[in-house]
């Protein structure tokens, strides 16, 4: 842990400079500390993480509508600011964007003029999948490293990963979709759950089998990049190729060894 010493101080005697090693010195303290604590509790530092907020309130079928947040990224925090962006072929991507506190430039004891006073933030934009820091829909969220309900054997902890593609499913057209998982390692995938909810709002399970046995979706394989989802036919029992799910949401959770 990194302190400053203050204990040869002695007041009208004896001075401490402060300097440039002093200031460098307290940031690399809280710094250290953030990036320690966040591989504590999510055992995995690598990416972004979200340590609250950013959450689409799905304001529409054609709008991101992102709330205000934070995220955590190489042993930093970073306030991100809400955003609003539509549907289409780009996706919501972060990246950091550098700004100064208003009064700088400072003058320095040489007559310089330099900025000094740094506001770094994380910002969301429309832009090609892969193209920022993390696209919205691999954002990596703290509260999901931390549930109770996280599962832990053998030393390995069983965690969730929420997907919510930025892509609307036409389920009454298209009986296939894909959703990018954003793993680099697919063999560690447990367990799937995939939620639909229809044009109207409601929420239905994608695996709902119904009265008589039929089931209504599922999932036909997982390759390197991609979850591929379908649903069957009304005519086979089916319920979701109706204009009630013309414009679906589809939400993803998996379960993967940590």
């Amino acid at each position: 842990m990194k302190k400053i010493l203050t204990g040869n101080i002695v007041e009208n005697v004896r001075r401490q400079p402060f300097n440039k090693a002093s200031v460098d010195h307290i940031q690399e303290a809280y710094t250290e500390i953030i990036s320690e604590l966040v591989k504590g509790i999510v055992n995995d530092e690598a990416g972004v993480m979200c340590i609250r907020g950013c959450v689409d309130s799905d304001a529409g079928a054609t709008a991101w509508n992102i709330s205000a947040g934070a995220v955590a990224y190489n042993g930093e925090v970073y306030l991100v600011p809400a955003f609003v962006g539509s549907h289409g072929s780009n996706v919501p991507v972060l990246s950091l964007t550098t700004t100064y506190r208003a009064g700088d430039p400072v003058k320095f004891s040489d007559n310089n003029e330099y900025n000094v006073h740094e506001i770094k933030t994380a910002v969301w934009s429309m832009g090609a999948s892969g193209s920022g820091l993390v696209d919205f829909s691999a954002l990596k969220r703290m509260r999901d490293y931390t549930r109770p309900n996280n599962l832990n054997a053998g030393g390995l902890t069983l965690r969730p990963v929420m997907l919510n593609p930025g892509t609307l499913w036409d389920m009454d057209a298209n009986g296939d979709y894909d959703v990018a998982h954003g793993l680099s390692d697919v063999t560690k995938i447990r367990s799937i759950d995939v939620m639909i909810k229809s044009n109207g709002g409601g929420m239905f399970p994608l695996m709902r089998v119904l009265t008589g046995g039929a089931v209504c979706g599922g999932i036909t394989s997982i390759d390197a990049t991609n979850i591929t989802l379908f649903r069957i036919t009304t005519a086979n029992g089916g319920i979701f190729d109706s204009a009630g799910f013309n414009a679906s949401t589809v939400y993803v959770t998996l379960w993967v060894w940590a």
